[in-house]
């Protein structure tokens, strides 16, 4: 009786465990599958269990994460060309600066 009470504590413990990933928001199931490229979802079958296909829609989130940074790693070199674009023309506006104050300082 001891042990049977035993395991019975120990499979409702394991029954009731909530881990931190089970309120996880992914993305819809519908939506991954509609969107997500076909190397992620290449292998999702009617038979996949629902951990897998978890795996899957997180490694399809990672792979939006990397598409936006990737977007935003462009905006900012275009930013940084254009400025050191500003920076390189500034000599040559400084020049023809002094030589536009030439007549005031003399």
């Amino acid at each position: 009786m001891y042990e049977k009470n035993h395991y019975v504590k120990a499979i409702k413990a394991c029954k009731d465990f909530k881990s931190k990933y089970h309120n996880i928001e992914l993305v819809p199931e519908e939506e991954f599958f509609k969107n997500a490229p076909e190397d992620i979802k290449n292998s999702v079958q009617s038979n996949d269990t629902a951990h897998y296909l978890m795996l899957k829609r997180l490694n399809f989130e990672l792979f939006q994460l990397h598409e936006k940074m990737e977007e935003k790693k462009k905006i900012l070199q275009d930013t940084i060309a254009n400025r050191k674009k500003f920076l390189s023309s500034l000599p040559s506006r400084l020049k023809s600066l002094i030589k536009a104050s030439l007549p005031v300082q003399n």
